[in-house]
């Protein structure tokens, strides 16, 4: 990200990992992994499954540049781990 965009989460620095967006607050109770997506124009695309407190900026800043700069915009979409399905189990 540029230092021109503006952040619509609240960036918060830890000393020991960096800069994460918290927005842990802003999820539904119960959500315990985030999807991390870009979306180029065409719609999302998930990129990473990450825990709610692992959405690092430098995380999100290589997600970017390995898409070229070619990017809308950057959403999480929350999920429970409890409500996955699996398809196909071995």
């Amino acid at each position: 990200m540029t230092k021109r965009e503006k952040y619509n989460v609240k960036l918060v620095n830890d000393k020991t990992f960096g800069k994460f967006f918290d927005f842990r607050k802003d999820i539904p109770e119960g959500c315990d992994v985030v999807i991390v997506c870009v979306n180029d124009g065409t719609g999302l695309k998930p990129k990473k499954l990450l825990l709610p407190h692992q959405v690092y900026l430098r995380d999100i800043n290589k997600l970017l540049k390995e898409a070229g700069g070619c990017y809308k915009q950057v959403t999480v979409v929350s999920a429970r781990s409890k409500d996955y399905i699996d398809l196909l189990k071995r």
